[in-house]
């Protein structure tokens, strides 16, 4: 039991630092910010400087976002081919700097968190479609080597698990179940897992062995 707990804190780690990554890489639209045969760049007098627009072939804003000198600079967002605002981010002199927010196509807000020097600062939140949060992380340090707390939700919006890390290493996890109860415990050298009856009677087991 705790081998695979264990595993999944090790997951979860895995995919908090490729979702939050201090390192995080320019989003994929920035890679093609001049034109491309499946695009069409609006064309001005100052292609270096100034407020630009990338369109899909069906007229519709790819991209858009300002330059100086040649570097991104202000708000980048980007939209799918209905229109509909999928990413938003602050960029200062060429860098990922300030607030970074993605979208669902229902205009929800997806995630949040801020940057700095192209760097993750946290706080960062992710929400469900329905507008509950979904997972609030304070971690800080660089990935695999993390420490801070991570919350996560059920899509109802009640509790799920709250995670702490040291240096990459589990502290303490707990995890409850949709009807608010405790339904497994961790922490370094001891995993305990809760039980429930029909009738609401708890039963321990602790590294895998009854406590009954």
């Amino acid at each position: 039991m705790e081998t695979k707990y264990t595993f999944i804190i090790g997951l979860f780690l895995m995919l908090t630092s490729s979702t939050f990554s201090r390192e995080l890489p320019l989003p994929d639209e920035i890679r093609v910010t001049f034109a491309t045969s499946s695009s069409v760049l609006e064309q001005d007098n100052d292609p270096l400087n100034g407020p630009k627009k990338k369109y899909y072939p069906n007229g519709k804003i790819m991209n858009e976002y300002s330059l100086k000198d040649g570097k991104l600079d202000g708000s980048y967002k980007t939209y799918n081919e209905s229109g509909h605002l999928l990413t938003d981010q602050n960029f200062r002199d060429g860098m990922p700097n300030g607030y970074y927010r993605t979208y669902y196509e229902n205009g929800q807000l997806r995630s949040e968190s801020n940057m700095k020097n192209g760097q993750l600062d946290c706080p960062s939140k992710e929400y469900y479609e329905n507008g509950n949060l979904k997972q609030e992380s304070n971690l800080t340090g660089e990935p695999f080597q993390q420490s801070g707390k991570t919350i996560l939700n059920y899509e109802n919006g009640k509790l799920w698990k709250e995670i702490t890390i040291s240096e990459g290493k589990l502290v303490f996890s707990i995890t409850y179940d949709k009807e608010g109860r405790v339904s497994f415990e961790e922490k370094p050298g001891q995993s305990i897992s809760y039980y429930y009856d029909r009738d609401g009677k708890q039963h321990v087991s602790i590294n895998g062995v009854s406590q009954d």
